[in-house]
């Protein structure tokens, strides 16, 4: 199978590089695969799972936020905020973000201009 090299980089650090025989990203209306010779484009991620399929044939998973894909020259790159192996997600940890996000919101609306 052909590949493409595909570079996956969260905030604090680069979750894969190398290549790649195929990608699946979270988009606003699905998902969308990319393999080796896609045409060009500039991706919008959203906040889901993404896979991608190694020379070896293996699937790796992870779990993204937002961010964007550029496509171009056979090669991928990923940028998107956040990315964790499905057994580096930490529940409570989201969960205590997730209230207080809610919290934040609800001051915001709150506050009359």
């Amino acid at each position: 199978m052909e590949t493409f090299t595909l570079k996956v980089i969260g905030f604090s650090r680069v979750f894969y590089e190398g290549e790649a025989v195929q990608a699946q990203l979270p988009i606003q209306d699905g998902s969308m695969g990319i393999m080796a010779h896609h045409e060009a484009a500039v991706i919008g991620i959203v906040p889901g799972t993404m896979r991608l399929q190694t020379p070896d044939g293996e699937w790796q998973s992870a779990v993204v936020d937002a961010g964007f894909a550029r496509v171009g020259e056979n090669t991928v790159s990923v940028m998107v905020e956040e990315v964790l192996r499905p057994e580096e997600i930490d529940e409570e940890r989201e969960r205590r973000a997730l209230a207080e996000a809610h919290f934040s919101f609800s001051l915001c609306k709150s506050v009359t201009y």
